[in-house]
């Protein structure tokens, strides 16, 4: 748009500099407001199983599995502590800034 001459512009969008007319305005609200519709919000326990489709974390899901097979339960347990407390940390990061 920005090679086009301020005529051409006016013309596509149905408008002149002085801007439009009362009429115009009214017939254009008609339509709706021009906002975009909010997308819809996660629940915190999607944002949760979320977590869980990264990489890295997939890898260590499954090394704590063959953890628990092999009998060293101890490490297992701990990996998968840590991997809840990073969900845990993970959702409440990611809700907090937004507000929800």
């Amino acid at each position: 748009m920005y090679q086009k001459e301020i005529s051409e512009i006016m013309a596509e969008v149905q408008s002149s500099p002085e801007g439009l007319t009362q009429q115009e305005a009214a017939k254009r609200l008609e339509n709706g407001l021009n906002q975009l519709k909010e997308a819809p919000k996660k629940s915190s326990f999607a944002l949760f199983l979320d977590t869980f489709k990264d990489a890295m974390v997939i890898v260590l899901l499954i090394v704590a599995i063959i953890q628990m097979v092999m009998g060293a339960h101890v490490e297992s347990i701990v990996i998968f502590a840590v991997l809840l407390l990073n969900s845990v940390v993970s959702v409440i990061q990611t809700k907090k800034p937004k507000g929800r």
